[in-house]
């Protein structure tokens, strides 16, 4: 999964952001927010994106979707739609359920193991942590190169550390990387 290191760290940046939003809309009244799921506006983009339109007070236009036209970005593929599931061992799906289920099925997700009985052990879960910090490490030395890698996690630590010249060196790496 490279930046994000293996599926297991990976389903983490999707779980933090779920929860957060769960806990904030309850402050909210409900008719100040909408909610879409990915997979329903990939599959059914003009019914989602009308229903956000009308939401927000705007007519629907059937460029809406064209994203490709007017971006760097590629249209969204229907294929792709749960990939991370599909490219995954299915052990790989197993551990990434252990640690969303309750929120997947509160979401309406289906999941495979709806029970705990096969989620990693307390062991297991420690080395996919494990392996995940090694591989978000592997990729950024792979990315930047091992002296920067070393700048980099050093100047997190020590703010002292920074130098301007380090930084261009990164920030030029980085951009490489924008779409």
């Amino acid at each position: 999964m490279g930046w994000a290191g293996n599926v297991y760290g990976g389903s983490e940046f999707w779980l933090g952001p779920e929860l957060r939003w769960a806990k904030l809309k309850q402050d909210l009244p409900t008719k100040s927010y909408i909610e879409v799921q990915y997979e329903q506006l990939i599959r059914a983009t003009a019914t989602e994106l009308t229903k956000v339109c009308d939401f927000i007070g705007v007519d629907y236009d059937d460029n809406m979707p064209n994203i490709d036209q007017i971006s760097s970005y590629s249209k969204p593929d229907p294929k792709l739609v749960e990939q991370w599931r599909k490219k995954q061992s299915a052990k790989e799906v197993v551990a990434v359920e252990s640690q969303c289920r309750e929120l997947m099925l509160s979401l309406g997700y289906q999941v495979v193991n709806p029970n705990t009985d096969n989620d990693p052990s307390s062991l297991q879960r420690t080395l996919l942590k494990l392996d995940n910090k090694m591989k978000k490490v592997s990729f950024s030395i792979k990315r930047y190169g091992l002296s920067l890698w070393v700048y980099k996690f050093l100047s997190n630590k020590l703010p002292a550390f920074k130098n301007e010249k380090m930084n261009n060196k990164v920030n030029t790496i980085e951009r490489l990387y924008l779409k």
